[in-house]
């Protein structure tokens, strides 16, 4: 018997399969009784995706003690459930639920949103939600961690304004595929926070000037303009790893940017030229993480720039092993300042 294939869960079952683990997945559960949720409030990640209801009694037990929870099961959610969840118990000087999970949504009331809103639960996921009304969206307004729409196609400058207006830290909205100026105007609003648009394959200079400031990840991008570049490259943080070539007047562009990093993770070879440009950079991080061929030339100027940041320098490039074995020509095992996220 999996824990996974439960249709229900009793409370000496539960406390039994709590004990040996701290992330447990339990999504062919039905039910759940009070009982057994309580026994189950030692795991510090919990998956229970076949939940379809969830009374205010186990969902006050599960925000109190999980720090990670999934209830994805869930088409529909009322208010008093929701404020169950997010009035929880403090641990120390930190909430304990971190992150919900709930995909199962596909509308979200105003009143759940304030509800879900007035915790200090760090992140909600709503992807599944298709269609949200600016009321909504304004009932998040005093939400400060990450929310994700990313089941949302479309987004009114209405919307977009009340979303822009929130002091959400970051917003993904990584199901759009258009976003013209007005909207992205409404929605970048007078705050700076990170937005995850992944999903836009193109953006206007117009609307990429409306956006100027905010941190951007722009993944589904594969080509822009020096222009749109230069706008884009206003924020801290910029994510265009969908460019699979980098022209020089463009790498000009971004070379401009003075965030905290800059990622290109989709070049798999730059020239010489955007090497020289992108060494430059104002940017505190370049990631080329991606890059498989680089020419004799391209590792020389790569490799300057490590040494500069030995002597003072404030770049820092980061850069595929392959690459690293090539530049250095010595046992991987040797290799210095190399993340563990960079193998690839």
């Amino acid at each position: 018997e999996t824990a996974a294939a439960l249709s229900g869960v009793n409370f000496d079952r539960s406390s039994e399969i709590s004990s040996r683990r701290k992330t447990l997945s339990l999504d062919g559960v039905r039910t759940l009784s009070p009982a057994a949720a309580g026994a189950l409030r030692q795991c510090d990640v919990l998956s229970l995706d076949g939940l379809t209801s969830l009374s205010p009694a186990v969902a006050g037990i599960f925000g109190q003690n999980v720090n990670d929870l999934s209830i994805n099961g869930m088409k529909h959610l009322d208010p008093v459930t929701a404020a169950a969840i997010v009035a929880r118990s403090v641990s120390g000087d930190t909430w304990v639920l971190k992150s919900l999970s709930l995909k199962g949504l596909t509308s979200l009331s105003p009143e759940v949103a304030r509800a879900l809103a007035g915790g200090g639960v760090e992140k909600l996921d709503f992807d599944g939600v298709t269609a949200l009304s600016a009321e909504a969206a304004r009932a998040l307004e005093r939400f400060f961690g990450n929310a994700s729409f990313n089941g949302l196609t479309s987004l009114s400058p209405g919307v977009a304004a009340a979303l822009g207006d929130t002091d959400l830290k970051q917003l993904s909205l990584d199901g759009l595929t258009d976003l013209d100026a007005e909207t992205a105007k409404a929605l970048a609003g007078d705050k700076e926070r990170n937005l995850s648009l992944d999903g836009l394959a193109s953006l206007s200079p117009e609307a990429a000037a409306a956006l100027a400031g905010q941190s951007l990840s722009l993944d589904g991008l594969t080509s822009l303009s020096p222009h749109t570049a230069r706008a884009l490259a206003q924020g801290k943080y910029l994510s265009l790893n969908g460019l699979s070539d980098l022209p020089a007047d463009v790498a000009g562009a971004l070379a401009e940017m003075r965030g905290e990093k800059l990622s290109l993770d989709g070049l798999k070879e730059i020239s010489p030229a955007v090497a020289e440009l992108l060494v430059k950079s104002r940017v505190t991080t370049v990631e080329l993480r991606g890059l498989v061929n680089a020419s004799p030339e391209v590792l020389r100027t790569l490799d300057r720039c490590r040494r500069q940041r030995g002597q003072g320098s404030e770049l820092d490039i980061l850069l595929s092993r392959d690459v690293l074995r090539e530049m250095y020509r010595l046992p991987l095992e040797r290799l210095r300042r190399i993340d563990d996220d960079v193998n690839r």
